[in-house]
């Protein structure tokens, strides 16, 4: 398992000068499943007639899948996951679609996704499997009224060829270079001043909207420890309720602020710091079964929000 504190100081250490071309790479990340849904046209033309009203009145979507649609949305919910935890752990690229990450944390990015990606394809191939062995044989009881129901039609199902290419788990790693992402030699001056200007007008955002958001979500954090904290010592309860996510997402957030920092702001590391040092000194199930606990928790969390403006 790669580990990425090992690799941090080292990469500060051969950074000489801030630039995110220097810190690290954007990525691509395209998961592409398929809905297993289609427009039934026909039946909602039948609906349109019945109560005589506008043609754009009804739509009706088909499940072609109904009953074999398991292992579809294990994979759909898998994508989503995977969004979902690339999209924390990077920086949004203006409005590409694309995430920067700091050279770090991608070794354990690529571990991440080589891992979903196998897991994926494992799937897929199952689910394929699957749609030949039991969901195409069901369509034979059509006439019989039993199966996927009667108004199945054949050819709406697509064959496995064509099914198997609704599917990718693709990445694709690209480096942050202007010169890479824009051919400038052969414009005039004029134009290249102007270009240059906007990709650093570009980049400058991207660190600012950045900074912003990790600001944001360290505020946040904090603010629903305080909350879940006042809650239960304003009850007067001996065992609160408190969610054991309420220390890691922070003690997770902290990590992640180590090599997200890329412009090494020494106000950020400090916060990081001393948050985690905080947390670090306390466990849920301690928390949940004592006041005096909770108590020393708060005041050190409160003097911490004071400190930083939260």
């Amino acid at each position: 398992m790669y580990n990425i504190k090992d690799n941090i100081n080292a990469v500060a250490q051969e950074t000489n000068a801030f630039s995110l071309a220097d810190c690290g790479a954007k990525l691509n990340l395209t998961i592409r499943t398929w809905t297993g849904v289609i427009k039934d046209k026909r039946s909602g033309d039948e609906l349109v007639k019945g109560a005589q009203s506008d043609k754009d009145a009804f739509r009706v979507r088909k499940n072609l899948l109904a009953g074999h649609d398991t292992l579809l949305k294990e994979m759909t919910s898998k994508a989503s996951e995977v969004r979902k935890y690339i999209g924390s752990k990077g920086i949004a690229w203006l409005n590409s679609g694309e995430l920067f990450f700091p050279t770090p944390i991608i070794p354990h990015i690529e571990e991440y996704l080589s891992e979903q990606k196998a897991w994926f394809e494992t799937k897929r191939d199952e689910f394929l499997f699957n749609y030949v062995d039991k969901v195409l044989p069901a369509i034979s009881f059509v006439q019989a009224g039993k199966g996927l129901g009667h108004k199945t039609n054949l050819s709406e199902y697509p064959s496995v060829e064509a099914l198997r290419g609704k599917f990718s788990f693709d990445t694709f790693w690209s480096t942050v270079s202007p010169n890479a992402d824009v051919p400038l030699s052969g414009l005039a001056e004029s134009v290249k001043t102007h270009l240059s200007g906007s990709m650093v007008s570009g980049m400058n955002k991207v660190v600012d909207d950045a900074y912003a958001k990790m600001w944001h979500n360290l505020h946040d954090r904090v603010k629903t420890l305080i909350t879940n904290l006042d809650k239960s010592l304003g009850k007067g309860e001996k065992k609160a309720r408190l969610y054991s996510s309420l220390l890691s997402n922070i003690t997770e957030l902290c990590n992640d602020l180590e090599y997200l920092n890329i412009k090494q702001d020494q106000k950020m590391e400090q916060a990081r710091q001393d948050l985690l040092a905080i947390v670090s000194d306390y466990d849920i199930d301690t928390l949940r079964d004592s006041v005096s606990a909770r108590t020393s928790l708060r005041t050190k969390v409160n003097d911490f929000a004071s400190k930083f403006d939260i």
